[in-house]
């Protein structure tokens, strides 16, 4: 009897931090998708000295050289996009990289273009129908040899990313319902 209370005690309990535990295991360096703001502020602490925060708190960080690191969080405070700029950055190694971690790119359809920085789609992997890492060559690293060649690493979670903009869909719609309450009626 006290072999199976606790075995279910020891059940319960794995059950409970797999629920619980959101953060991930994809992601760049220390920042992973799911940690909250806090983890990672404590995260950059002393660490890293070039770190720039926009309006809402997202954070662009110098993790190397030539490397800089964005950080975009949710509604709730949670990272759920990392995006990875590498200037003057081999291809080949930063693929082989991706490679080792995740395995072959297994959700590429075709060749894509990013008109926002100007990139084109090299590999995409998508991690448990939740994670995408889409790995980006800038359009210089095609035809230039005098530009330096950037490359993108994109690290999203899908439903992080679905849940922000349902809340900012949510907050659009209850913004313009209070403004449409708001009419004026005449004399």
């Amino acid at each position: 009897m006290k072999q199976a209370t606790l075995l279910s005690g020891i059940i319960s309990l794995l059950v409970s931090t797999s629920v619980f535990s959101e953060e991930s295991s994809v992601g760049y360096k220390d920042f992973y998708l799911g940690q909250s703001k806090q983890q990672v502020k404590n995260l950059i602490k002393g660490k890293y000295t070039n770190v720039t925060f926009s309006a809402n708190e997202d954070m662009k960080i110098e993790t190397g050289e030539m490397v800089y690191t964005q950080l975009f969080f949710d509604h709730i405070n949670t990272l759920y996009f990392i995006q990875v700029e590498i200037r003057a950055g081999e291809i080949p190694k930063v693929k082989q990289r991706l490679i080792d971690k995740y395995g072959q790119p297994n959700d590429y359809p075709g060749e894509e273009f990013n008109r926002e920085n100007k990139s084109f789609l090299i590999g995409r992997w998508l991690i448990d129908k939740r994670y995408k890492v889409m790995l980006w060559e800038s359009e210089y690293c095609r035809g230039s040899k005098l530009i330096p060649c950037i490359i993108y690493v994109d690290y999203i979670d899908l439903k992080l990313k679905d849940d922000k903009e349902m809340h900012e869909q949510k907050i659009k719609l209850d913004e313009q319902r209070k403004k449409d309450s708001r009419t004026y009626d005449g004399l």
